[in-house]
């Protein structure tokens, strides 16, 4: 799971088996270790009562809730990415949730010399 967090949007690419896994209904979860303190907690969530895309944000924690059923539609479908936007702070957030179509790499192919 790759996430991507710009002035605006939220953006989450998922590779073919991570995308199938969300579409059986088990959340998708990850973590980033800073290093002295507690990790960034980041949650992809099939949620039955969920009517819409939405996104939370807590201290340490970013988790995105998307109907069960349109998640499992997706998951089966050839569609790219579902997409929803809530009222952020006087603005937008864009929520993104998209497969990754390319085939996974290995960290030392994507940054060679590292």
């Amino acid at each position: 799971m790759k996430v991507r967090v710009t002035p605006g949007a939220l953006r989450f690419r998922l590779a073919a088996e991570e995308a199938a896994r969300l579409g059986e209904g088990p959340p998708l979860r990850d973590e980033v270790e800073f290093g002295g303190g507690p990790p960034l907690a980041l949650s992809l969530v099939p949620d039955p009562a969920a009517e819409s895309i939405g996104a939370r944000c807590s201290p340490f924690r970013i988790e995105v809730r998307a109907p069960a059923h349109r998640l499992g539609a997706w998951a089966r479908s050839d569609d790219l990415g579902l997409y929803a936007e809530q009222a952020a702070g006087g603005g937008l957030l864009r929520i993104e949730i998209e497969k990754d179509l390319r085939p996974k790499r290995s960290r030392k192919e994507r940054r060679p010399g590292r």
